[in-house]
């Protein structure tokens, strides 16, 4: 009984985990991207820009 309980708490402890790092990794993403909108795509922007005209 010890050991399977021990099992089935560390499973479902495992898998709520998980769940909440996802969810709090999606949020940062979110996050980031709410706030940093303008900034991010005028970076990447530039970046992909010359990207493609050096790899073209």
């Amino acid at each position: 009984m010890t050991v399977e309980s021990i099992f089935i708490i560390g499973v479902i402890s495992g898998i709520i985990a998980m769940a909440l790092a996802e969810f709090a990794v999606v949020a940062a993403a979110l996050a980031l991207k709410r706030k940093n909108s303008k900034i991010d795509i005028m970076k990447f922007g530039d970046e992909k820009d010359g990207n493609k005209k050096g790899s073209e």
